[in-house]
C-alpha cells in the first residue's frame, strides 16, 4: 500500500485526495474520507478535506463538524471526538450472522447518520498522528462487513500505515490551513467576511501553486 501511496503527486490537496481513492478502491469501501482538526465557529472541529468511494457525495466537504451534536445530548459524540479521545483506532463492524446490524457498542452519532443515509454498515477510523500531535483521522466505511471481519488485523495495518502517510502532508500545515479557511468560510457571519476568507484562500493557493512550478 506504501508503495501506491508514494506514487500519489501534485499539491498536498491533490496527493490526499488521490490517497482516499486509492483506499477505497483497494478496500472495497463505499466511503473514505480524510478529516483535520482545526478551530471552527464553536470551538476545535473536524473538516473534511478528501473523500472517495461511490458515497463520498454524503460528506460536504468543507464544513465543519462539531465534535459533539449541539441537538442531541445522549449519544451524542461522534467519531472523530471519540478518536480524539482515544487516539486509538476505532471499529464498528455488526455481529456477523444477524440479517440487521448488531454492534458490540453503539455507533458514534456521524455514523449512525452516515447509516440512516446511506446503508452502510461498517466503519473504521484510526487517528492521523505526527509528533505525538493528533492532526485528524482516516475514516473508511462499507455496505458489507464480510471481508473486513475475515482479515481485521490486515485492514488496521493497512490503514494505519496509510495514516503515517498523510500525517506527513498534514504536517506541512498546508491541509491544515485549508480545513481552517473552509471554517472560515462557513463561519462568516456576512459577505464582506466571506469575501475576505476566499481571498485570503486564493491568494495562498495561488503561492502554493508557484512553489510548486519553482520545484520542478
Amino acid at each position: 500500500m506504501l508503495h501506491l501511496l508514494a506514487e500519489q503527486k501534485g499539491l498536498p490537496i491533490e496527493a490526499i485526495q488521490g490517497a482516499a481513492e486509492l483506499l477505497a478502491h483497494r478496500l472495497g469501501a463505499q466511503y473514505a474520507s480524510i478529516s483535520v482538526l482545526c478551530e471552527g465557529p464553536n470551538g476545535v472541529c473536524g473538516v473534511s478535506v478528501a473523500a472517495a468511494g461511490e458515497l463520498a457525495v454524503l460528506v460536504q466537504q468543507g464544513l465543519p463538524i462539531n465534535l459533539e451534536d449541539e441537538d442531541d445530548a445522549e449519544d451524542s459524540e461522534t467519531s472523530l471526538r471519540t478518536v480524539m479521545d482515544t487516539k486509538a483506532p476505532l471499529l464498528c463492524l455488526p455481529d456477523p450472522g444477524f440479517i440487521q446490524p448488531r454492534y458490540p457498542s453503539p455507533l458514534p452519532y456521524d455514523w449512525r447518520l452516515l447509516q440512516l443515509q446511506s446503508g452502510l454498515t461498517s466503519f473504521v477510523a484510526v487517528p492521523i498522528v505526527r509528533g505525538g500531535r493528533l492532526l485528524g483521522a482516516l475514516t473508511v466505511a462499507t455496505l458489507s462487513s464480510h471481508a473486513w471481519h475475515q482479515s481485521c488485523s490486515s485492514l488496521l495495518t493497512c490503514l494505519e500505515a496509510a495514516a503515517i502517510w498523510v500525517s506527513q502532508w498534514l504536517a506541512v500545515g498546508e491541509l491544515l490551513r485549508l480545513g481552517q479557511l473552509h471554517a472560515e468560510v462557513w463561519a462568516a457571519a456576512d459577505v464582506e467576511g466571506l469575501v475576505r476568507a476566499l481571498c485570503q484562500g486564493l491568494a495562498e493557493h495561488c503561492r502554493a501553486r508557484l512553489q510548486l512550478k519553482l520545484n520542478v
